[in-house]
């Protein structure tokens, strides 16, 4: 950065040094004066080194307190422009971190979304199926307990308990099958055994249309697309 200090002086200043010094014409400047020794800390701190120009066909080469109070407001405007820039460049850093972390966090929110319906859509699925299978499933449980309904009926009435019901050895027995008639009839079924049930459904029409290998090989093929449904 080339500037006229007054007609036959000019300098040049250079940024980001090693090591800051006063050059006059090229050359380091060594005098041992507490002037000069200040003004080459001060470069040295700021990492800035200083060239002085004369023009010596016109006048001597005379390093006047001028000259370096001229070159010291250069230096001061130079650096509050670096600060400037320095704190443009760190406001532009923090911008565009901010509209990154937003970017990634509406990804996030994006995917994170798109998890859940996708679970959501596999459950709704797998819920309707079961819906529409529950009242063929709870039938068939109901038949178990219809058959052994009818068995205890029939040994009810086989040891006539009707009528001799409360004979002393036969009154444990006929209050035994009657009650156990008396908790099938009421017996409420668990949502869980139905699913558990529907599942073992499932299983036995797969064997016994494909075969054990060929189920074994269906169901982990389903688990492989599970998991890849539900990672997407």
């Amino acid at each position: 950065m080339n500037f006229a200090i007054k007609k036959n002086v000019s300098a040049k200043i250079y940024l980001n040094q090693i090591r800051g010094c006063l050059l006059l014409n090229g050359r380091e400047i060594k005098k041992n004066s507490v002037k000069f020794q200040t003004f080459n800390n001060l470069l040295n701190s700021l990492s800035i080194s200083v060239n002085i120009t004369f023009d010596t066909n016109k006048k001597k080469a005379i390093i006047t307190n001028k000259i370096l109070l001229e070159i010291s407001k250069k230096i001061k405007k130079v650096s509050e422009n670096r600060i400037k820039m320095k704190e443009k460049i760190k406001e532009n850093e923090v911008k565009n971190q901010k509209e990154e972390d937003n970017i990634n966090n509406s990804q996030i929110k994006k995917n994170s979304f798109l998890f859940f319906n996708s679970k959501l859509i596999f459950f709704i699925m797998i819920l309707i199926l079961f819906l529409s299978d529950y009242k063929t499933t709870v039938a068939k449980i109901n038949e178990n307990y219809i058959m052994e309904i009818k068995e205890l009926e029939k040994d009810y009435k086989i040891n006539k308990c009707k009528e001799n019901g409360n004979l002393p050895s036969l009154k444990p027995v006929c209050e035994t099958m009657l009650n156990k008639i008396d908790i099938l009839k009421n017996k409420k079924i668990p949502k869980l055994s139905v699913f558990s049930i529907w599942l073992g459904d499932i299983y036995d029409r797969l064997q016994n249309t494909f075969g054990f290998i060929n189920t074994i090989i269906i169901i982990i093929l389903f688990i492989i697309i599970l998991i890849i449904f539900i990672r997407i």
